[in-house]
């Protein structure tokens, strides 16, 4: 890493007068190293740091006939040294990139420290982001943020390229209502629910990025009220009309995903990522069913001691090849399925099924659940079974295994009812 003066490049660092919490509460003479291509510029808000790619290799690209795909890119104000060095370490890596000729064009950009997308940038890749988010969703929250981001502004810029502090309440409401463009209700609910979510959590780490009379912009955006659509439900013969074809397909791994979804109401990012193994299953005994959403962990009964519950399901497990630990792996893969293929997969077969075209592995779990009300459990037995939360359930109800015995059994009587 060089050592050179603020606002210049002659090797050599200086003190300079800042304000480490960039609120004006007097200053202190620090030392800041800058890191390679980093140059600084004084303002009244304090210094301002520039990620300067040089000159002489925007020359020298122009001799080789390369493309030089890189400019001045503001890193942030006030930052401490650990900020600085976190802010231009990506630029400087993508530089080296494409100085060594790995490539012709830097493989992404990064946004300016403070900036609305670095905001989204930092909280996609905190750990926080990762507990809270599962892996199938996280796309989803990407393409938001990415929409969110590109929105114009009346300066012909980004909305992106905003300061995180500059965001208003009304700010806030205009991009609400852009998101809608088209009756995209649910869109424009999911920018605000995961900014206002993004801005909160992240506001902690970074206070002095956010606004002080404002913080969360967000909280304020009132929503459009709308009819919620009810979600797809598959019913017991479908789910099994699909299993039985999935085994005639050679992918019997799907008509367990299948089956594990509807009877034991695993989450179907839960399956797909092995989150269900051969451990977990304890044939005519128990299966375990761990909901990495919630953090619960389920040991469905499979008998009572005399009676089997799920026949059928564990036929159908029974007839999958123990390829790896988990229990949903294809033939020859080494790691579990991406949730987009193995809804290929699904979708493929459900269509040579004759299956609806609502058939997906969320509407057999949704369909379990619905047979759940329709056997007339209790809300507590109801969500022993799902591993749904509530604060007011979690009060009096407990998973034990007694409950889990008595719930499993009542939902056995509703179906062997049905079937006479």
């Amino acid at each position: 890493m060089d050592q050179r003066r603020f606002g210049q490049s002659n090797g050599t660092s200086r003190r300079v007068k800042s304000s480490p919490n960039g609120r004006g509460r007097g200053t202190v003479e620090v030392i800041l190293e800058l890191p390679k291509f980093v140059i600084v510029k004084h303002g009244k808000i304090g210094p301002t740091f520039y990620w300067n790619p040089p000159v002489y290799w925007r020359k020298r690209a122009a001799l080789e006939g390369r493309s030089y795909p890189f400019e001045s890119q503001k890193l942030g104000s006030n930052l401490s040294q650990s900020e600085l060095q976190s802010a231009a370490n990506p630029h400087n890596a993508l530089f080296e990139e494409w100085r060594l000729g790995k490539t012709s064009t830097p493989s992404r950009t990064y946004a300016a420290h403070g900036t609305v997308e670095w905001l989204f940038e930092q909280y996609q890749a905190s750990t926080i982001f990762k507990r809270r988010v599962s892996v199938r969703s996280r796309p989803d929250y990407a393409r938001v943020f990415n929409a969110i981001a590109n929105q114009p502004t009346k300066t012909g810029g980004r909305f992106g390229q905003l300061p995180v502090a500059s965001v208003t309440p009304a700010a806030a409401e205009k991009i609400y209502v852009r998101m809608l463009e088209g009756d995209t209700f649910r869109r424009g609910e999911k920018a605000v629910m995961y900014c206002k979510t993004a801005w909160r959590l992240m506001q902690p780490h970074h206070p002095r990025e956010f606004g002080k009379d404002v913080p969360n912009p967000w909280v304020g955006v009132q929503l459009v009220k709308r009819a919620i659509k009810s979600k797809n439900a598959i019913n017991r013969e479908e789910v099994y009309t699909f299993a039985w074809a999935a085994v005639g397909a050679g992918k019997p791994e799907a008509a367990a995903a299948a089956i594990i979804c509807f009877e034991w109401l695993q989450r179907p990012e839960n399956v797909v990522y092995g989150y269900i193994s051969w451990s977990d299953y304890k044939p005519n005994v128990s299966i375990r069913i761990e909901h990495h959403k919630t953090g619960e962990m389920l040991e469905h009964p499979l008998s009572d001691g005399s009676l089997l519950f799920y026949p059928e399901a564990e036929e159908i497990l029974s007839l999958v090849p123990k390829r790896a630990a988990p229990i949903v792996m294809g033939e020859g893969k080494t790691e579990p399925y991406k949730g987009t293929r193995f809804a290929q997969i699904v979708r493929k077969i459900a269509d040579q099924a004759g299956l609806p075209k609502t058939f997906t592995l969320d509407a057999c779990r949704h369909g379990g659940m619905t047979e759940l009300e329709e056997a007339g459990l209790t809300d507590g037995q109801g969500r022993a079974l799902s591993a749904h939360k509530s604060r007011a359930y979690e009060r009096y109800a407990k998973r034990t295994a007694k409950r889990m015995l008595a719930a499993t059994t009542a939902r056995f009587e509703h179906r062997s009812n049905e079937s006479k």
